[in-house]
């Protein structure tokens, strides 16, 4: 009599990974960063990950001390719309940055079909994210600073704009904008990514060994926006 022995099935696994990181910059003081995450093999074609973080970056030598120079244009709304192409903008670093912090989570999915041989080697994967700054550091922007002091008078953004004087009084066309680095209030990012790989070990050279892969990237993001203070 013949009998059949029966594999064992695959069994869940469940992992972690855990950090936690304490900082002392000299001109953002103490901070913390941790990092925690979770990942699972579901069974042996399927395995779900999940990250959740907080982070810091201190502003680097550039962005605190570093200048230059270079031309720009602006729409003028203290001028009625007025198109000025012919401004000096200058990025200006500002000695006064603060870090920036950011929450991340990211999840999603990792699928490696087995269910027939032909699609063994293809490789699925697809991750959500979330990414949500706080003090970000960036440039102002030349057409942000004149659209935030139109709109809010604030003299963080009106102090960055230099007018020619006229000679009868009112509000002269725009000379130069101090393009500062900045602190900007929140800046958030998120989207997808989704990955698609197929491997297979083909036989071009005798017994050599070989392999043979085609990728293919997608990342469409759903967000990706800066607020300043203003």
């Amino acid at each position: 009599s013949a009998s059949s022995v029966r594999s064992p099935r695959p069994t869940p696994r469940l992992g972690s990974t855990l950090g936690y990181r304490s900082s002392d910059y000299k001109r953002a003081g103490r901070q913390d960063s941790w990092k925690i995450g979770l990942r699972a093999k579901i069974n042996d074609s399927l395995r779900w990950r999940v990250t959740k973080s907080s982070d810091i970056r201190e502003p680097n030598f550039a962005e605190i001390f570093l200048t230059g120079t270079g031309g720009g244009s602006v729409i003028d709304r203290f001028r009625s719309n007025e198109q000025n192409n012919a401004l000096t903008v200058l990025a200006t670093s500002n000695p006064l940055l603060g870090a920036e912090t950011a929450d991340t989570l990211t999840t999603g999915f990792v699928w490696q079909p087995q269910f027939a041989e032909w699609i063994s080697g293809l490789q699925l994967s697809v991750d959500a994210y979330d990414i949500n700054l706080a003090g970000a550091v960036a440039p102002y922007g030349a057409q942000r600073i004149v659209d935030d002091c139109f709109a809010t008078g604030a003299a963080s953004a009106c102090n960055l704009i230099q007018r020619i004087p006229l000679a009868g009084g009112g509000i002269g066309p725009i000379s130069r904008i101090l393009n500062q680095n900045i602190n900007a209030e929140t800046a958030r990012t998120r989207g997808v990514d989704l990955e698609v790989m197929w491997t297979s070990e083909p036989d071009f050279i005798g017994s050599q060994g070989e392999s043979f892969t085609i990728r293919g990237l997608v990342g469409p993001v759903a967000e990706n926006s800066t607020t300043t203070a203003a």
